[in-house]
């Protein structure tokens, strides 16, 4: 009886350790919306248009609050992308 158990153990064992890992999450944040991926992909252009977020030249793309190109892969590891939109800002002196 013990070795009929440790066999259906091990063939438990056995079948949890052939399944694929889920791929990595991705986190991009635009504008307080929180956009979130399962994907193998490292490189930040990739990753926008499978979110389908279009940036401009004037925007901002950050990794751990620094600027990173979009061409270039991001290291393993989880990965949370911030899309920081350019503004328009006005200013009013008291010269005019």
């Amino acid at each position: 009886m013990k070795l009929y158990r440790g066999l259906i153990l091990a063939f438990v064992l056995l079948l949890v350790a052939c399944q694929p890992a889920a791929p990595p999450v991705v986190t991009i944040i635009d504008n307080g919306q929180i956009i979130t991926l399962q994907t193998e992909e490292r490189v930040p252009s990739t990753l926008l248009a499978q979110a389908d977020i279009s940036i401009t030249s004037n925007d901002r793309l950050l990794f751990k609050g620094l600027a990173i190109a979009l061409d270039q892969p991001i290291p393993e590891g989880p990965i949370t992308l911030q899309v920081r939109r350019a503004v328009t800002v006005i200013l009013n002196t008291l010269d005019g």
